[in-house]
């Protein structure tokens, strides 16, 4: 943002953007590259994956990513002049799958309960207010709960703030499997992580809907 104490640097030599008001590209950053960059940690870590690089080199993945952008959040942001955000989402991408980025996915799955009301949460309750589900987005709110779950198991290491009020509302896999709507509803319930608007059934509904298949059957890897 074009507002610096002293001289300006000039940065846009290198090719940054100098913009008078920097929120438009915050907020595009937070929902495309934050948000894609949650969704691959955990989506990511439950599948196996050790990076960030291996979970978009996933085929599966990459494809539950990329439908969740195009469908749940480019159609919420207004591009800043200059952007196209068909091109930004797939450079972010394509930054991701960097084998030399040392971004490991539970690295990025660090923080949740701070992380997802911005990166994904905000996004879900606009979709809402224009009157449509964002199954992929509940789909990674989803994979953040069942990567919870399995660390009740050992499977991960849970490093949130709210880990034991997280450890708590979600109890184990079991009941993520078995219980996935009464999980999903006493998750929304912990303060300061799901708004009101967030918390309407249709969306509860399609994050259990997302859990249940997450959890691995009991004995398996």
């Amino acid at each position: 943002e074009d507002r610096f104490a002293g001289p300006r640097p000039r940065w846009e030599l290198a090719g940054a953007t100098v913009t008078d008001d920097v929120r438009p590209y915050e907020r595009v950053k937070l929902r495309v590259l934050n948000a894609a960059h949650s969704m691959l940690a955990y989506l990511g870590a439950l599948a196996g994956h050790e990076t960030i690089a291996q979970a978009v080199a996933d085929p599966r993945l990459h494809s539950i990513v990329a439908d969740t952008l195009e469908r749940d959040v480019l159609p919420t942001l207004h591009a800043p002049e200059g952007m196209n955000l068909e091109q930004y989402r797939d450079q972010v991408l394509e930054r991701f799958a960097n084998p030399s980025l040392p971004h490991t996915t539970l690295q990025v799955a660090m923080d949740g309960s701070q992380k997802l009301p911005i990166r994904m949460l905000e996004t879900a309750a606009e979709c809402l207010r224009a009157g449509r589900v964002p199954h992929g987005l509940a789909t990674g709110v989803a994979a953040w709960i069942a990567f919870i779950a399995e660390a009740m198991t050992g499977r991960f290491m849970l490093d949130d703030p709210a880990a034991e009020a997280l450890r708590s509302a979600v109890g184990s896999p079991e009941d993520a499997r078995e219980r996935p709507r009464q999980v999903v509803e006493r998750v929304s319930l912990i303060p300061g992580i799901f708004a009101d608007e967030v918390r309407e059934p249709r969306f509860l509904t399609a994050v259990a809907d997302a859990l249940r298949p997450l959890i691995p059957a009991t004995g398996a890897a």
